[in-house]
């Protein structure tokens, strides 16, 4: 029998059950009905003094209760610390390894446009160099065009000169031979 209650009260205090859920129904009536009829601080009063009440009657290793849940609540607080700074340490350390990752593969396309820029800065200083012999080339043989046409305006030039000077001698001359007459 005593096997029996043990279980029911068990079904009172284990969340999740109905009894839990109307068990806390009932205790938050009663201390709603204790706040609006004797107040506030005397509902908290009257409470800590039950679950003192509860405490000194119903635990009898006193220390060894209060020992357990004191070393519980700091050993599990240490090891979620523990724990939480050891995500944290992980993370950390895997954050810096992405970012050593990702600084050697940019350090590595600098390198590989630096050596692209090196070729076509070659190619390009190869280019004028060829583009200055060939214009150097052109100027030239422009030159030698200029001053082949410049010597046949030249000729030509004299040679209208000459036309124009016997041009005159022949004016001049008919000029005198109608004077004459």
């Amino acid at each position: 029998m005593a096997e029996s209650t043990e279980k029911k009260i068990r079904k009172f205090l284990q969340v999740g059950t109905l009894e839990c859920m109307i068990l806390c129904v009932v205790l938050a009536i009663i201390v709603g009905v204790l706040f609006i009829t004797i107040g506030f601080w005397k509902t908290l009063l009257i409470t800590a003094l039950i679950l003192i009440g509860l405490f000194i009657g119903g635990v009898t290793n006193k220390k060894e209760f209060l020992r357990s849940k004191v070393n519980v609540d700091v050993t599990a607080k240490r090891t979620y610390n523990g724990m939480k700074r050891e995500e944290l340490e992980q993370k950390v350390r895997d954050t810096v390894n992405d970012a050593e990752e990702e600084v050697e593969e940019a350090a590595e396309e600098l390198e590989d446009l630096q050596d692209e820029v090196e070729e076509t800065a070659e190619a390009v200083q190869e280019g004028v160099e060829e583009a200055v012999e060939a214009v150097g080339s052109q100027a030239e043989e422009i030159k030698e065009e200029i001053a082949d046409k410049a010597d046949d305006i030249t000729e030509a030039a004299e040679a209208v000169e000459e036309k124009v000077e016997d041009a005159f001698e022949e004016a001049a001359k008919k000029l005198e031979g109608e004077e004459t007459k």
